[in-house]
């Protein structure tokens, strides 16, 4: 058996781009903005840091009364 060889030509071509967060210049297909998985989370994190900080917050709030009703609770026991 011989070796078969198959190439593709592909409709989008790579094109120099600009990261949209480091400004590094990389080659990407069709829309990309980001030179790496890193630089898009790093994106994405600075769109919705404000509902994280909120949600964040929130979560701190409830635990700290869950916590202080557990306490009072274990010092009515005691007393």
């Amino acid at each position: 058996m011989g070796v078969r060889v198959i190439t593709v030509e592909r409709r989008l071509q790579l094109t120099e781009r600009t990261c949209a967060v480091c400004g590094t210049i990389f080659e990407g297909w069709g829309r990309a903005r980001f030179c790496s998985r890193t630089c898009q989370n790093r994106w994405d994190y600075g769109q919705h840091a404000e509902q994280r900080r909120a949600e964040r917050r929130e979560r701190y709030w409830r635990n700290k009364e869950q916590q202080q009703a557990a306490s009072a609770a274990r010092e009515g026991q005691q007393g």
